[in-house]
């Protein structure tokens, strides 16, 4: 019984510690000034090239095929 318990407590802890990391990189992203719109999905600018290829993009490329292949593989 307690190993279900203590695998729920690591699963817990590498969530904290993920969602930590991600505020320390979006902290320091907004810290700093930046040219380019900033990706909704990580801290990263959004490409120029992306930008004038899609201007209403809201994803750098890499966050926006990872979304992709989300959906495909979980709209079935």
């Amino acid at each position: 019984m307690t190993d279900w318990i203590d695998r729920a407590q690591e699963v817990e802890e590498r969530a904290r510690e993920v969602s930590l990391r991600s505020v320390q990189r979006l902290a320091t992203a907004l810290s700093q000034p930046r040219t380019s719109p900033i990706c909704e999905a990580c801290p990263d600018p959004i490409e120029p090239e992306r930008l004038a290829a899609c201007p209403g993009a809201t994803r750098c490329l890499v966050c926006q095929e990872r979304h992709e292949r989300f959906v495909r593989t979980h709209a079935r």
